[in-house]
């Protein structure tokens, strides 16, 4: 009876301990700010100096809500008090005040002036993201960053929060990454492609698009270079063609060698038809039995690799 009881107060200290310091840096890895005040992280001081209003003082969401009451757009429910209390920002302490973000609204709400308080979506890319990082943690991928984007162009902090997570800037993830990926729309409405149209799969589901110094930003291969980058990165969904094998059809781009990834005109996601495909690399005495063949997958099955045949003849 003592033991379990011993047991018992020692789980409980346990769960204490991993409430006490989880709940200390939020969810997700981000890290929970207080107010007054901004995060206490080293980006703190750089945020308060982001939305500083000289000689405004602090008034309340109640005197927001004065002059924003339900907008006539419906995608910025946010903006009202009953959206902004289904907003995952209205639940972490600091961020709940519209201040917190815009400056103190007190010379604003006086002389109903705009250029008196904070409108961010006028600010440079660099400030936007310099004050959204005062929370979230930096990590920009060198693409978006590169590509001078800044949160808002993919996220709005006033987004609908009903059926949309992570506040994006649409309620479907895949529009959001096709405003500047138009090539890789078209793509998808190929023969043969990935069923991201379709909703089965999410553009996130292969890619990260924060944290990312990779230059295909994919996301289940961050540690490996090279041809087998794709390899590990699609061998998450296709482990049968992934191998390891004893004979591996290596080459030089991995997966990508032979397939498109998100779409292709061409069965299996090809990048051409065979025998075209293979002729690529395969040339000289295999020409022959190509050109009669007309599918080389006919004699070599085990195309991706085998663990019994140097030539791919049986798996």
């Amino acid at each position: 009876m003592e033991r379990r009881v011993k047991k018992l107060f020692l789980s409980a200290a346990v769960v204490l301990c991993c409430i006490f310091f989880l709940g200390k840096k939020g969810t997700a890895g981000y890290i929970t700010p207080t107010y007054p005040g901004f995060a206490p992280n080293h980006n703190g001081k750089i945020a308060k100096s982001l939305v500083l209003i000289p000689g405004a003082k602090a008034v309340g969401n109640s005197a927001c809500w004065n002059c924003h009451p339900q907008p006539v757009d419906p995608d910025k429910l946010g903006l009202t008090p009953k959206g902004w209390k289904l907003n995952i920002h209205s639940e972490i302490p600091g961020t709940s005040h519209c201040e917190y973000c815009h400056g103190n609204a007190s010379l604003h709400v006086a002389d109903n002036a705009p250029v008196k308080i904070n409108n961010i979506a006028a600010w440079p890319p660099a400030k936007i993201n310099a004050l959204c990082e005062t929370c979230h943690f930096k990590g920009q991928s060198v693409i978006h960053a590169g590509a001078h984007l800044d949160c808002l162009n993919c996220h709005s902090f006033h987004a609908d929060p009903m059926g949309n997570k992570y506040l994006l800037k649409y309620a479907v993830e895949r529009d959001v990454c096709y405003q500047c990926h138009l090539r890789i729309k078209a793509e998808f409405n190929m023969f043969s492609h990935h069923p991201v149209n379709e909703g089965l799969m999410s553009c996130t589901d292969c890619h990260k698009p924060h944290f990312s110094s990779k230059l295909t930003m994919l996301k289940n291969a961050p540690q490996v270079f090279g041809a087998r980058r794709s390899v590990e990165a699609c061998g998450t969904c296709h482990p049968a063609e992934a191998g390891p094998f004893v004979f591996s059809h290596s080459t030089t781009a991995g997966c990508l060698a032979c397939h498109s990834p998100h779409g292709s005109p061409q069965e299996f996601l090809w990048r051409l038809p065979q025998p075209a495909l293979c002729l690529r690399c395969h040339t000289g005495s295999s020409l022959q039995y190509s050109l009669m063949a007309q599918d080389c997958t006919a004699c070599h099955p085990a195309i991706h690799g085998s663990n019994s045949s140097r030539n791919f003849f049986t798996p």
